[in-house]
């Protein structure tokens, strides 16, 4: 990697992602499943549900950053309450997180809805390829490398912490809301090296989703997402259009302000069969970035759903009749 595209990716990452609430990916799509950031949400796809999501973020600049994630969860109704498993890998320049998580959440059922409260708990494995470091008053000459700097190691270096996750889920007919802490006792990593402490930042999330049946072939659902580490706050705000629960369709805006405005997002998606449906979102850059990128942010989504009732429990999906 050239010493000028890693600079340039560097003070990106440390300038401006931190603003916005983000060692954690910002989704795009997270509002189709609210399991990644929540894990109350467990089991509320009513069947075993698979969602396997790709994100390259600023794909035309060299060392830009890059998710990969895959989750599964269903509903335990011997348990009353749901189940789920994430695996999860996220690459930003020398920076990787290796991520595992399960959980459990427990659900109430009656007059007001349902209402899950779950927990789960997993590790982050951190590596720092101090190789691909480039500090202003380095020397880099062939295989010697010296960064002049004492706290940056110069191979790699690696770390694990643990990962504990609380969260609520509430659902009332067609209105959803939940909030969602991820890393919530923010621990620290001393890698290998015994040179650079890697810091967690905690992070609060705060969704809601109303899906509005407007006839028997259209649903439209907005949808509201906040994400902040009790410091700094971001936003998406957005709505999903779908056609016969076969095609789909939107936009969101993520930011609230000049500083925060980050993004503005086109979805679309397509059911390919009884199981599985497949989601684009695609991000044109609003911030100080686009000075940099092209506008090369792509997220892929795929879905599997079981669509098969394990086990009579929590009522079923509302089928609307035009006649009733």
């Amino acid at each position: 990697m050239c010493q000028t595209h890693f600079l340039t990716v560097l003070f990106i990452l440390v300038g401006l992602l931190r603003p916005e609430a983000q060692q954690r990916t910002m989704w795009s799509l997270q509002q189709l499943d609210p399991y990644i950031s929540n894990v109350a949400y467990g089991g509320f796809d009513r069947s075993l549900s698979v969602n396997f999501h790709l994100r390259n973020q600023w794909n035309d600049i060299e060392g830009g950053v890059q998710n990969q994630m895959v989750n599964a969860h269903l509903p335990l109704y011997i348990l009353s309450g749901g189940a789920g498993l994430q695996l999860g890998r996220d690459v930003s320049g020398p920076l990787t997180v290796f991520s595992g998580r399960l959980s459990y959440n427990y659900v109430l059922s009656g007059g007001f809805g349902l209402l899950s409260i779950g927990g789960g708990i997993g590790v982050r494995q951190i590596s720092l390829a101090g190789d691909q470091l480039v500090t202003p008053n380095g020397v880099y000459d062939g295989t010697l490398i010296d960064h002049k700097d004492d706290d940056l190691p110069v191979k790699d270096a690696t770390g694990v912490i643990p990962q504990f996750d609380l969260g609520i889920w509430y659902q009332w007919n067609q209105l959803q809301i939940g909030l969602g802490g991820n890393n919530l006792f923010s621990p620290q990593a001393r890698l290998s090296s015994d040179q650079f402490i890697f810091q967690s930042h905690r992070s609060i999330f705060l969704q809601g989703r109303y899906d509005y049946r407007y006839n028997d072939l259209i649903e439209i659902s907005p949808h509201v997402n906040l994400i902040t580490d009790l410091s700094q706050v971001q936003t998406q705000i957005g709505f999903q259009v779908s056609y016969n629960d076969n095609i789909f369709g939107g936009a969101a805006f993520r930011g609230y302000s000049q500083n925060s405005r980050d993004a503005v997002i086109f979805l679309a998606g397509i059911r390919i069969s009884k199981h599985f449906a497949l989601f684009y979102a695609y991000d044109y850059v609003l911030s100080r970035l686009k000075s940099v990128t092209e506008n090369n942010t792509h997220e892929f989504t795929l879905n599997y759903n079981l669509n098969e009732l394990i086990r009579t429990g929590l009522p079923p999906k509302v089928i609307y009749n035009p006649r009733f």
